[in-house]
């Protein structure tokens, strides 16, 4: 695990009501933002791909986009972005 890796999921397990981000005037909370994280992880280690394969992230512009990308980063995966 790298020290980006690392740092964020140091990050991702707190656990706060406290807001997090702000998006199109959308707070979202620190425990939002983690259970999507969580979500995520759950959902790629059930696919049965590789626990070291490379994801690719098409990032939409949704609050939600950072709490799948904190979820890639955490599992030092690598990122293949679309745009």
């Amino acid at each position: 695990m790298n020290k980006l890796s690392q740092l964020v999921s140091a990050a991702l397990q707190r656990k706060s009501d406290e807001p997090l981000l702000l998006f199109e005037g959308c707070w979202y909370s620190w425990n939002e933002i983690v259970a999507l994280a969580d979500k995520l992880t759950a959902l790629i280690e059930a696919s049965g791909g590789a626990t070291d394969g490379p994801i690719v992230f098409i990032a939409r512009s949704r609050g939600s986009a950072i709490g799948a990308f904190l979820s890639l980063i955490r599992t030092g995966r690598t990122i293949r972005m679309v745009y």
